[in-house]
């Protein structure tokens, strides 16, 4: 597999992306990867509103009115909304079928595997925007 490129993710906000997806579980997690250029700068969980309650533990759709709010709170700073993590709960951190679905090129997909309520290595993913395929880039921390 191509590593697409490298992600800079502070262990701080890694540390926060990964007990937000933990104390989540069963459900999925999710939230907004906020940066510029490579550099993550900090992670805002949102709450999963997929329809169907029962689903959630394998489905996540972000809130689009607090999406929306957090993209509007960005607008003059050099700020910008990068991509999103979840969690893939008793499940590897690579895309399914339904993350491809629901991808935007140019967009960061972080997610992170939780077994029994413990969250483990996070992978970033990115659209390849030739073939639609995600690409796995690496996660480095922030030299800061």
């Amino acid at each position: 597999m191509t590593v697409a490129a490298i992600l800079q993710v502070p262990q701080q906000v890694l540390s926060a992306i990964a007990a937000h997806c933990a104390a989540t579980y069963p459900q999925e997690a999710c939230g907004l990867l906020i940066g510029t250029g490579p550099a993550v700068s900090r992670a805002a969980p949102l709450a999963n509103v997929w329809d169907a309650a029962h689903e959630r533990g394998r489905r996540f759709l972000l809130d689009p009115l607090e999406q929306l709010r957090i993209e509007r709170s960005l607008d003059g700073t050099a700020e910008r909304v990068m991509g999103s993590f979840h969690s893939h709960p008793d499940h590897p951190a690579e895309p399914s079928r339904f993350d491809a679905e629901a991808a935007w090129p140019g967009y960061w997909y972080v997610i992170v595997p939780v077994a029994g309520g413990a969250a483990g290595r996070a992978r970033a993913w990115t659209l390849d925007n030739a073939t639609g395929a995600f690409i796995e880039g690496k996660i480095a921390g922030d030299p800061l």
